[in-house]
């Protein structure tokens, strides 16, 4: 693919894991180590399982671009991650529930949102996004307070 040279490659690779799309503010990491985050509203499902993808710059603009789907998403780069486990039992989000994860800090959510779904030791992205802080499981995303 030959693009105009006002564009840049920026981040290329596989996008981890299970691709599902995008909608709302969905995080996506590519195998090189970088993280982005959809940065305008738009609704997408595709399935496929670590799809090819790069992150083009434009000026100060990020577009993601995943092999397989026509659409370009305009992104932002995320670089406070923290990429972890919840330790024991994840009944969902509660409103205010205290996580603890295998790296040792404990998150409180304090956006009231309430979701259940349970997991043994999910997988969890905990990232700064603006001023707040955000703690996703398993495509659900709340705002979290560090509590240690």
């Amino acid at each position: 693919m030959v693009f105009p040279e006002s564009i840049e490659i920026v981040s290329k690779g596989n996008i981890e894991g299970d691709f599902e799309g995008w909608e709302g503010e969905t995080v996506f990491e590519i195998s090189d180590g970088t993280f982005w985050i959809q940065a305008a509203y738009s609704y997408r499902y595709h399935y496929f399982y670590r799809p090819e993808a790069m992150v083009l710059k434009q000026g100060n603009y990020f577009f993601l671009k995943v092999n397989g789907i026509n659409e370009i998403l305009p992104v932002m780069p995320l670089e406070k991650v923290i990429k972890s486990k919840i330790d024991g039992n994840f009944n969902g989000f509660e409103g205010n529930t205290i996580y603890r994860l295998f790296d040792g800090s404990i998150w409180q959510q304090i956006d009231g949102k309430y979701k259940y779904k349970y997991a043994y030791s999910p997988r969890v992205l905990v990232y700064k996004f603006g001023k707040t802080w955000k703690m996703s499981v398993k495509g659900i995303s709340v705002t979290v307070v560090p509590l240690k």
